[in-house]
This record gives C-alpha cells, sequence and structure tokens, in this order.
C-alpha cells in the first residue's frame, strides 16, 4: 500500500468515476484502474463494485475512503513542516507562450542547482471550471489565466473564487488580438473591417467542442460567430495554419518578435479590456518557486506594459 494508491481511491469517491478521477489527477485511467486493482488484491477485499453504470464503494471502500483521507492530511502537514512542500510547484495555464517560456526558465535555474531531481515541476493546461477545483483541494499552487478586465465582470469572478477560498491577483492588463496572415487581403483595408472576419474560417485551439474557449469571455465577441470553424489542440498548430492560409483567430497578444518569426499579424481588438492574472489560496504562504515564477512571468510580459 503507498500513499498514491490512497489519493486515486480517494478521488474517485469525491469525483464518482474512475475516468473523473484521472483527469482531476493528471493521469491515464489505465493507470488508476490498475493501482486500485493491485490494492484490493492487496488488502484482500473489493474496494469498488465495477458496473455497467459506472463504480460503487463497498462497504469496507467506504471506510477505507475515511481512513485515507487522513492518511492524505497528515502527510501534507509533514511534508510542510520538513520544507518539502518548497520543492513541489505545479501550476495551471492555458497554452500562452510567455506562461511557458517562465515555466522554462524557472527549470533552467532550478537544473542548476544540487538536487534538482528532488523537484517536483509541473505546467498543466486546463479550463478555468478544472482550475477552480484542482486549486481548492490544494492539488496545485498557482492558476495563471487570462479574464475578462472589466471592473463588473472582476467583482463576479472574485464572488466566484470565495466559494472556492481562493483569491484573484492582477498582473497585467491587455487587448485581445486578431491573429492572421502577414498576406491575408483584409490587411489591406483601413481601418481594419472587423465585421469582414465572418467571412473566413475561424481557428479555435480547444481540447472539446463540449469545452469553454481557453479565454474567459471569448464567446462575446461579436465578430466571433464565423460561418466555419477549425478546431485544433496540438501545440502551435493554430498559428501555423493561420500563418499559411486566409484563416485567422483570438489570441492574446504576443511580442513583436512573434509576428516576424511566425509570418503572422496582431490586431488589436477595439474596447476589449482583459487581464491576465492568478489564483490562488491566500492562507497558504507564498513560497520561493512561487515567488520566483511569477517574477519572471512578469519579465515576459513586460511588452504589454511598453
Amino acid at each position: 500500500m503507498n500513499l498514491e494508491q490512497l489519493q486515486y481511491i480517494c478521488a474517485i469517491y469525491e469525483t464518482g468515476s474512475i475516468n473523473q478521477a484521472a483527469k482531476r489527477l493528471f493521469v491515464s485511467q489505465p493507470s488508476i484502474s490498475s493501482a486500485v486493482r493491485k490494492l484490493e488484491q492487496e488488502l484482500g477485499f473489493d474496494i469498488l463494485l465495477r458496473t455497467t453504470g459506472g463504480v460503487q464503494f463497498t462497504e469496507r471502500g467506504q471506510a477505507l475512503v475515511r481512513y485515507a483521507k487522513r492518511v492524505a492530511e497528515d502527510c501534507a502537514a509533514i511534508s510542510s513542516m520538513s520544507g518539502q512542500a518548497q520543492r513541489k510547484f505545479r501550476v495551471l495555464a492555458p497554452r500562452y507562450s510567455p506562461m511557458e517560456n517562465a515555466f522554462t526558465r524557472l527549470c533552467a535555474e532550478l537544473m542548476e542547482e544540487e538536487g534538482f531531481d528532488r523537484y517536483d515541476l509541473a505546467l498543466l493546461s486546463t479550463d478555468w471550471e478544472e482550475a477552480l477545483i484542482t486549486l481548492s483541494e490544494n492539488r496545485a499552487e498557482l492558476f495563471v489565466g487570462i479574464m475578462p478586465g472589466k471592473p463588473n465582470e472582476i467583482s463576479r469572478l472574485k464572488e466566484q473564487l470565495t466559494a472556492f477560498g481562493l483569491e484573484l491577483t492582477e498582473l497585467v492588463r491587455l487587448p485581445l488580438s486578431v491573429k492572421l496572415s502577414k498576406t491575408h487581403p483584409l490587411l489591406q483595408e483601413s481601418p481594419f473591417p472587423f465585421e469582414k472576419l465572418a467571412d473566413y474560417p475561424m481557428v479555435e485551439y480547444r481540447r472539446s467542442p463540449s469545452l469553454p474557449p481557453p479565454v474567459m469571455g471569448l464567446q462575446q465577441l461579436p465578430f466571433s460567430a464565423p460561418k466555419s470553424r477549425i478546431r485544433v489542440d496540438i501545440g502551435n498548430m493554430r498559428t501555423q495554419f493561420i500563418a499559411q492560409t486566409r484563416a485567422w483567430g483570438v489570441c492574446a497578444k504576443l511580442p513583436p518578435a512573434h509576428e516576424e518569426k511566425n509570418g503572422v499579424r496582431y490586431i488589436d481588438i477595439p474596447d476589449t479590456r482583459f487581464i491576465i492574472g492568478y489564483l490562488r489560496d491566500p492562507r497558504r504562504p507564498m513560497t520561493p518557486l512561487e515567488n520566483r515564477f511569477l517574477a519572471l512571468l512578469k519579465e515576459e510580459l513586460s511588452f504589454l506594459e511598453e
């Protein structure tokens, strides 16, 4: 028996399914299923009843969950006392290169230190709702996201966060931009005709059409209802696709060097007020890893303040 197996059991109990537990813990469903079966063999009783309608906990399984929760809480407290918590850093974020660059720089710095193998570092892509649950359950330290920046919208966000015990801190304000190929015919018109974008395909970065857009509030833009859409979820494919076609996308602005390197242009969308900010539990002291990552992220975002 090990702590990881107990964490899997707790996650299955809280989410109601092995599949949802796997998503929450960022592991594969077969890995969780195999770990649970091994634990059942070791203990000599069934923890779960597996049916076509999902899973249910046996009476002994429910008792195990109660003990497992206590063990997990005690282990977290011991890790905090020993200082091991400062070696663990998991940040949640949408795919946005300044965030990725800041995380890469942090890892590069830590690689120069003795004992890098004892760090637990992860940059994980997730949506807003999943991030709230992950942070509130102390399974990540930060969520850095792009959020609506109007005062009434920020107030609504903060109200929602209160229920999860989380706090929003603003880093920088930014406009959203339309991304097009540098040879796109609409760039020949002045002022830029945003209303004509609907005549061209829109490229979205989204893991599933059922999930919300990675940028909160994106669906509110009047011209983001084109006649056709193309969905991709592979790294830089959206940028490459836009650069080579007449399709377009809506995204957070990137440094000017990105435009030249990738053959694209960014057109700021008028009257869009968004922020890049981070969410965390204010009751927990900020660790050195969090502070250093946020400092590096501010450097990566400095082009927005120029």
